[in-house]
């Protein structure tokens, strides 16, 4: 069964983030989720949520033939932390700061490594990081949100069915060599033997 791209890079990531025990990756060890809610607990965190969000065609992809589109989805990586008093993105204290900040090495280290995301992505990068305060009920958190910029193509349609695509017969190309200026208009028309 096919599985969406994006699906797959979630997964990829969250494999890739978490390593394998006793060797965890991050300090945040297994607690490493492809989900955008994490199961918050005051004595879980460390914490990693990985998730999508906007995800964009890239314009020239829409003029290929074959229709192979480029898409480019928003990859964010959540490293939350817990904090002693609602945090303030504006002034955050050295202890969370300098935790995020190796959390955040580690991260780009590993997504670095692996910009393909293990054949899932075209390429990847990291956009940028941002700090933001949760409050819950019973605890506040900081969290540090890395957006990373991954790329993968899907044909349309589907590879597994190009019968469905009509046969294709005859191909008729006008153009204007050398010159945006319309002093003269090339035409070729050819006409392939049917099947």
């Amino acid at each position: 069964m096919f599985q969406h791209p994006r699906k797959l890079i979630r997964r990829y990531t969250r494999d890739l983030l978490k390593g394998t025990g006793p060797s965890f990756a991050t300090p945040a060890g297994d607690r490493v989720y492809a989900t955008r809610f994490l199961p918050m607990r005051p004595h879980k965190c460390p914490a990693l949520a990985v998730y999508t969000l906007d995800t964009n065609t890239v314009e020239d992809s829409v003029k290929t033939a074959p229709r192979i589109l480029e898409h480019q989805v928003d990859l964010v990586v959540d490293a939350l932390f817990r904090v002693e008093a609602p945090f303030d993105p504006e002034n955050p204290t050295a202890i969370v700061y300098d935790e995020g900040d190796a959390m955040a090495l580690l991260i780009e280290d590993l997504m670095g490594s692996n910009s393909n995301l293990g054949g899932h992505a075209g390429d990847s990068w990291l956009l940028g990081t941002e700090w933001v305060g949760i409050d819950t009920r019973d605890a506040h958190y900081a969290c540090l949100q890395m957006t990373f910029a991954a790329f993968y193509e899907r044909a349309y349609p589907h590879v597994d069915d190009v019968d469905a695509l009509d046969d294709f017969l005859r191909g008729d190309m006008r153009y204007r060599p050398n010159s945006v200026i319309p002093t003269g208009e090339a035409h070729d028309a050819v006409d392939l033997p049917g099947p």
